[in-house]
């Protein structure tokens, strides 16, 4: 959901090119995350928009068509949809059966249906300058759009027939919106001024009861929506994690905030002069959560990056769990030998295990709210050890092999003050 018009958009758009560097420059990732990026567009184009695919891959609106991108390498797999005439994308979305996509554009304010299975796209509907679109819990489609650059208004959209029914006016330009697993409704407000005020932005969250109760001619006003967060400068997009966390994208930084609207933690940055645009949001197939030091599979983010004139790129925002090594490799001969803890918080601890044999498959087990995925027989443990982490979160504990043969296993729980946030991988060591 990239926001080429935007006054925020335009500006940077004509400064860019005199302080920014001709490159690509990722998301840098906090502590705890892992940032893959691939170029997603032609530098100088205005994508328009980004979802996830059934199969993993995404929908992006390059500038020209909806294309299908391999995240991993950034190739084209195919192209989805390509409009007829030039048009400035404002939303991709995939509908929660996975099998089409919503695609808005600002140029003419058609709203079209592109089936996932090749048949031909459709126009379903009309609204001038649409900005976003959120599915609902049942399916809904609902739509923002900002005609006049005073006030958004949130509709509800009849696929079938095209029709709309007014949700919500909110006042101020181009606000993104999400659902939350209750059926509430998001809104982020925005300044039209440039550069927007400082921290005077709020997200907004509406109850699923008044959304239902302004069906028909009634609509809501900011009066019936309470403060989730505030404190914001530029939120161009948002999405939920598949806990109910927040995800947002906040004057180029990624944020993450509880459902309670606690702030969490910074996830990444982008660097000064460049915006992060769009987001999307992929679930994991484990039981790891989106949080720092957890597994891959605890989901990941999709965010769309750019400076406006050189780049646009494609970021994955991933869980990265601290790794634990053991050196030399195997077989290990007799001789020293160390266990390396690397990628942990800094100045944490790590809780060592270590056991003569590991699982044929890990084991998950909670620390509270915190999955730990176990990678070693704990009924074969003999050892453990409490051991402090340094500034870089890295340890190095020399050990002996006195000689094999033999095997054992090592894994560490790390922890961030007294709180477990993850494992390492499970490590297995040859002794000769």
């Amino acid at each position: 959901m990239n926001r080429p018009f935007r006054s925020v958009g335009l500006v940077a758009a004509a400064l860019l090119p005199l302080v920014s560097p001709f490159a690509a420059a990722a998301v840098v990732p906090a502590a705890g995350f892992s940032v893959h990026a691939v170029a997603a567009a032609p530098a100088g184009a205005f994508p328009g928009g980004l979802d996830v695919l059934p199969n993993g891959h995404v929908a992006l609106f390059d500038g020209q068509a909806i294309v299908e991108l391999d995240p991993s390498t950034g190739a084209v797999v195919q192209t989805l949809h390509a409009p007829a005439a030039a048009v400035f994308g404002s939303f991709v979305r995939t509908d929660p059966t996975g099998t089409f996509l919503l695609f808005g554009e600002s140029s003419a304010g058609t709203i079209t249906r592109v089936p996932l299975d090749g048949s031909p796209a459709t126009v379903v509907a009309t609204i001038p300058f649409n900005y976003d679109c959120a599915f609902d819990a049942v399916g809904a489609a609902y739509v923002s759009a900002s005609p006049s650059f005073v006030t958004t208004q949130v509709f509800r959209v009849d696929l079938g027939s095209g029709g709309t029914d007014l949700i919500l006016d909110m006042p101020g330009p181009s606000g993104p919106i999400a659902f939350d697993a209750t059926n509430a409704l998001y809104y982020a407000d925005a300044d039209p001024s440039f550069p927007p005020a400082a921290g005077a932005q709020t997200v907004f969250r509406f109850p699923a009861a008044k959304l239902a109760a302004a069906t028909g001619p009634s609509h809501l006003t900011v009066a019936d929506g309470a403060p989730f967060v505030t404190g914001l400068t530029a939120v161009p997009d948002l999405v939920f994690d598949g806990r109910g966390d927040l995800l947002l994208a906040d004057d180029g930084e990624l944020r993450e905030y509880d459902a309670g609207g606690n702030p969490k933690r910074t996830v990444g940055a982008e660097a000064p002069f460049h915006a992060i645009t769009t987001l999307a949001f992929a679930a994991g197939a484990g039981d790891a959560t989106y949080d720092a030091y957890q597994p891959a599979d605890g989901g990941a983010v999709f965010a769309l990056s750019s400076d406006f004139f050189s780049f646009n790129d494609l970021n994955v925002v991933e869980p990265a769990p601290a790794t634990l090594s053991i050196t030399p490799a195997n077989p290990i001969p007799a001789g020293p030998l160390t266990l390396d803890v690397a990628d942990a918080p800094a100045h944490g601890t790590a809780f060592l295990l270590v056991a003569t044999q590991p699982l044929p498959s890990n084991v998950t087990v909670h620390a509270g709210l915190v999955p730990l995925s176990v990678g070693v027989d704990l009924g074969t443990l003999v050892g453990g050890a409490l051991l402090p982490l340094d500034a870089q979160g890295a340890l190095i504990l020399p050990a002996t092999n006195p000689g094999g043969p033999a095997t054992f296993a090592a894994q560490a729980i790390v922890l961030d003050g007294a709180t477990p946030v993850g494992t390492t991988n499970a490590a297995v060591a040859t002794l000769r």
